[in-house]
């Protein structure tokens, strides 16, 4: 998540805080970031990403992987941490317990393949 900012920015100011504490919450899961884009050096990545508005955020997918989404929700820690937690891809796999625990997990770990498991074995 990328706010890009202006130190003279009102709503930039009020930000603040709450894009801290969102940061926070999902460290070290989902890094934050804020751009000044009133610095010199920061002023052809804010025109890049098409910056017209203080502030902008956008998510930016891992490893350049699909387009950035601007975030166009309230400026609020619960409402940043939603929008951001929605963006990871769900891999869980979901088992069904109503076999037994223990046929669940051998059943799961043959689909795996676990040598090592002391407790699956038959």
């Amino acid at each position: 998540m990328v706010a890009f900012v202006a130190p003279w920015c009102g709503h930039c100011k009020t930000l603040g805080p709450e894009f801290t504490s969102a940061a926070a919450s999902l460290s070290p899961l989902i890094p934050f970031y804020a751009i000044d884009c009133d610095a010199a050096a920061n002023k052809p990545l804010c025109g890049e990403q098409g910056v017209q508005g203080f502030p902008t955020i956008k998510a930016f997918p891992r490893a350049g992987k699909g387009a950035a989404r601007e975030y166009r929700g309230e400026r609020k820690k619960g409402a940043l941490v939603e929008y951001a937690k929605e963006l990871v891809p769900d891999r869980v796999k979901k088992l069904r317990a109503d076999e037994g625990v223990d046929n669940v997990l051998r059943k799961f770990l043959d689909e795996v393949g676990s040598p090592d498991c002391v407790h699956c074995t038959s």
